[in-house]
């Protein structure tokens, strides 16, 4: 039922992340280095071997109030997962294969590392600016 980019390949993710993509990327990077990465797990799979997660990145206003955005059509272009969607067509949360809430780590170090392959963004390495996520 989901939509699938994992048969993207080195020039299609190059292309989202340096076009479409990009300014989502920096975004990320700068989210990722502060820690700003909340997911939230939706549906497990009854076999524990998949769940659905909805991603949302936080930041700061000017007049100093946080809010949140959802960052899930990034996180599975740029990552190459599978969305979710409902029964009305709108793509809903990432699916994820695997178990154990390291999945969701997984998840994030491969953006990152297709961020850092396929852009000039950063060259630090993901464990350089691995700062955590809330999972909610």
């Amino acid at each position: 039922m989901g939509k699938s980019f994992s048969k993207w390949g080195e020039k299609e993710f190059r292309e989202y992340l340096n076009g479409e993509g990009k300014e989502q990327a920096e975004r990320f990077v700068k989210n990722m280095k502060k820690g700003n990465i909340a997911a939230v797990v939706k549906h497990v799979a009854k076999s524990g071997m998949s769940r659905e997660v909805c991603f949302y990145a936080l930041e700061v206003n000017e007049d100093g109030s946080v809010y949140s955005y959802e960052i899930n059509k990034f996180i599975a272009r740029a990552g190459g997962f599978k969305i979710a969607t409902d029964p009305y067509g709108f793509e809903t949360d990432v699916i994820l294969n695997g178990f154990g809430f390291d999945v969701i780590y997984a998840c994030l170090e491969h953006v990152y590392n297709h961020i850092k392959e396929y852009t000039d963004l950063t060259d630090k390495s993901f464990s350089d600016v691995y700062r955590g996520y809330s999972l909610l």
